[in-house]
């Protein structure tokens, strides 16, 4: 059981440290993206009822991301 406990407290360790450092890299792209693109605002796609296509750079960040 205090195996179990300690290998679950692990995972949840580098969980939390690897889902940090993907949200410091997704920012970074996303201002280095934004700089480039001159993009003044970026906000989360739950947060928006409605926006025109273009706007939308979603599919850009992930692609960089990708990469």
């Amino acid at each position: 059981m205090k195996k179990r406990k300690k290998k679950n407290n692990e995972l949840m360790v580098y969980r939390n440290a690897s889902l940090g450092k993907l949200l410091s890299e997704i920012n970074s792209i996303v201002v280095d993206y934004s700089k480039k693109n001159n993009v003044q605002l970026a906000i989360d796609k739950k947060y928006v009822i409605l926006i025109k296509k273009e706007r939308d750079v979603t599919a850009s960040i992930l692609e960089i991301l990708n990469k």
